[in-house]
């Protein structure tokens, strides 16, 4: 037993050398499975002056759980919720967020204020308060594209709106603060935001030993 020991971490030091060099890991989660953070709906005011759309403001969710609520329309007219979770693919890593209003009421209606002031854009912010975290093999995970869009029938379909990659942090912490909707989306009949974003998981080296020599060892036992 224990040559066969020492033969399968020989092979993950050198049989297994390319793969310890891999970039990333493809088809594996990398958040863990009660994984929370935060979320909020934001208005700017023509300066920029920012404040909450739901009344709750950041408000943790925790990932795979159905709609939350995370307050009311600021005319008290609708509940909003939020939901997300993410999907490990052969491309890479999703994380999927979608804000909505309970009963199909513009998320943010005509009239806003922001601190006293008309609502000149909104957005959301993700992770603010209560950031994304991933599994502890995870030592860096590269964002690749943020991308938001936008409902008009309640999340049943959704219209892209735009592309917000340059607007994160680099490298990536978990923290989304958001977009820009300017005053075409206010009180317009948006009723739902979807915001999707694209990654690649960059294991520790010794992570990337372990899933060498769980590979080997699944192979031993099937032959």
């Amino acid at each position: 037993m224990r040559l066969t020991v020492i033969m399968i971490a020989s092979a993950c030091a050198s049989g297994f050398g390319s793969f310890a060099h891999a970039d990333a890991v493809y088809g594996r989660l990398g958040l863990k499975a009660n994984e929370k953070a935060s979320f909020a709906v934001v208005g700017y005011s023509a300066s920029l002056n920012q404040g909450f759309v739901n009344s709750n403001g950041h408000s943790v969710v925790q990932i795979g759980s159905e709609f939350q609520s995370i307050g009311t329309t600021v005319n008290g007219a609708d509940i909003i919720e939020a939901k997300w979770s993410e999907a490990a693919l052969a491309t890479g890593n999703f994380i999927d967020v979608i804000f909505r209003t309970r009963h199909g009421r513009d998320m943010v209606p005509l009239g806003t204020q922001v601190n006293g002031q008309p609502a000149a854009f909104w957005g959301w912010n993700v992770g603010k308060t209560d950031a994304i975290e991933f599994q502890s093999w995870v030592t860096d995970f590269r964002l690749i594209r943020a991308t938001w869009s936008f409902s008009l029938n309640g999340g049943n379909s959704f219209i892209p709106g735009g592309n917000h990659t340059a607007r994160q942090p680099s490298p990536w912490n978990g923290f989304d603060p958001g977009d820009l909707l300017d005053g075409q989306y206010i009180g317009a009949g948006v009723n739902a935001i979807s915001v999707r974003y694209h990654f690649e998981l960059i294991p520790a080296p010794s992570a990337v030993a372990l899933l060498g020599l769980a590979g080997l060892v699944t192979g031993r036992r099937r032959r």
